[in-house]
């Protein structure tokens, strides 16, 4: 099984960090990386939603990736610590849980998930 990782950040810290970052003159022309500096593995977001939706899910890893992807993706926000102070506040297991409160009140009219696999795979995007 090969993982993938990610740096999940909760919208409310990229809100702080475009603030911080429009407050401060010394980051006009600047880059920063926002985030929260650790990676999470897909299959640990996968097991987090299902015991937040309270469903048994059987979780299947297809080895299928986007043409371009790559494996470990997670922001280093050493320069956005030291010169704008940014310290992210919500971690995966908080923000997660946030967003599945959240989705648990939506209405969902339509899963359109095979629908957008079965687009990837026809424009080339999906192995």
């Amino acid at each position: 099984m090969v993982k993938r990782s990610r740096d999940f950040v909760f919208i409310d810290d990229v809100v702080e960090a475009t603030i911080l970052g429009l407050q401060n003159d010394n980051a006009n022309g600047q880059v920063y990386n926002v985030g929260t500096g650790i990676a999470t593995d897909v299959i640990t977001v996968a097991n987090t939603l299902a015991k937040y939706y309270e469903r048994e899910i059987p979780i299947q890893i297809s080895g299928n990736y986007r043409l371009g992807d790559i494996r470990h993706n997670f922001a280093d926000i050493t320069k956005i610590k030291t010169e704008l102070g940014f310290e992210p506040q919500c971690y995966f297991e908080k923000g997660i849980k946030a967003f599945t409160n959240w989705v648990n009140d939506q209405e969902i009219p339509e899963d359109k998930y095979e629908q957008s696999i079965e687009e990837m795979k026809n424009k080339g995007l999906y192995k």
